[in-house]
């Protein structure tokens, strides 16, 4: 049984943003290695706070509630100690939501219509979650709104995944954002449970649900292909350095894998050769995923940078290569790409940058990012 312990916080668009505090200084004390991860939690702030605002295309401050939940997880070494989760589950594992270990409370009014945004910050644990008590469609992801807003019963969310959500109060009562977290019973069975991750407790009120006019989302060109690229993820044991997580047969290739010109539309056939799943990630532009497995794929719209791919699974993804710099793919869990699966390429006429790493501009992926 995993113990849990969560946090969120509200931005109303007519005010200041209100957050809490990261992590309690006790907390503080017994994090190893949080310099890192504290630093990513307050970029994704950052981020979020510049995109406050604007909500219809014209400049005019749509009166929409905003709440953000950056989803994480610790894992700890004994009862004292915590560190970053790497892939093995612990029983004493933590969820955290907003850095908070504390579960908080938020109040809305029946007929509000918010936008809730999404993103998980953990560094390996990809998480299954929904709402309940209100109604909900998907209405954005990685790369901005998306051109048809789409209901479902839940959201994967792999590691550095974004969405935003539309959700509406037709009722008063609880709403509970939840996290499904799979563990062993006292058999060791394997099984679901439903964690809560915050709860909304919808007020009665005599206005009508909202109809909120979102901004036009970004057009996805439509454009042939130009190439196909091959990209192998793969795994070895090194007698000297241990385990490396490969990219095209190398761990950490120092040289640009591709150059490709700007405006480029390129096919990228992902294959995961692993058992392990990748959260794989394109630094500075975005893809539409076209296939899984050599199907074509309906059920994920939009521009996105990053995509999950199960063990020994592949995709295909059409990417617009229209960012020039010197950019990075890798996995996004952290031991991972530390161990070697990352890589650089180039778009446009640029030089690469010392070490052929590509740019680490974190979660910066161009205009609509979020």
């Amino acid at each position: 049984m995993e113990a849990v312990a969560v946090g969120i916080w509200q931005v109303v668009l007519e005010g200041e943003p209100v957050v809490r505090d990261a992590i309690p200084v006790d907390l503080r004390k017994c994090i190893r290695g949080l310099t890192d991860s504290e630093h990513l939690f307050h970029l994704l702030l950052g981020r979020m706070r510049e995109r406050v605002g604007d909500l219809d295309g014209n400049g005019n401050i749509d009166p929409v509630n905003v709440r953000d939940a950056v989803v994480d997880a610790i894992s700890f070494v004994d009862e004292s100690v915590a560190s970053v989760e790497d892939d093995k589950v612990s029983p004493l594992n933590m969820l955290l939501t907003n850095g908070s270990p504390e579960l908080l409370h938020g109040t809305a009014k029946k007929g509000q219509v918010e936008r809730w945004r999404l993103v998980t910050s953990a560094n390996a644990r990809s998480m299954e979650v929904s709402i309940e008590g209100a109604t909900w469609r998907v209405m954005g992801s990685d790369g901005g709104l998306i051109a048809e807003p789409y209901t479902t019963n839940r959201l994967s969310l792999p590691v550095g995944q974004r969405y935003d959500i539309e959700v509406s109060y037709h009722q008063p009562g609880p709403v509970q954002l939840v996290s499904y977290v799979l563990a062993l019973d006292e058999n060791d069975n394997v099984i679901e449970i439903p964690v809560p991750l915050a709860t909304i407790n919808a007020v009665e009120s005599s206005q009508p649900v909202r109809q909120v006019q979102w901004p036009a989302p970004r057009q996805i060109p439509d454009r042939p292909i130009d190439q196909t690229v091959w990209v192998e993820l793969d795994v070895t044991q090194d007698p000297v350095h241990g385990v490396m997580w490969m990219i095209n047969g190398e761990a950490m290739p120092m040289e640009p894998l591709w150059v490709f010109p700007e405006g480029a539309t390129v096919m990228m056939q992902v294959f995961n050769r692993a058992g392990p799943e990748h959260p794989f990630h394109l630094h500075g532009n975005s893809f539409e995923i076209i296939r899984r497995n050599g199907i074509e794929v309906f059920d994920e719209p939009g521009m996105k940078d990053i995509v999950l791919i199960p063990g020994f699974e592949s995709v295909h993804l059409k990417a617009y290569m229209d960012n020039p710099g010197d950019w990075m793919i890798h996995c996004h869990i952290a031991g991972h790409a530390e161990l070697g699966m990352m890589a650089g390429f180039l778009v446009g006429d640029v030089e690469p940058s010392s070490g052929g790493m590509g740019h680490m501009g974190g979660m910066d992926h161009g205009d609509d990012a979020h």
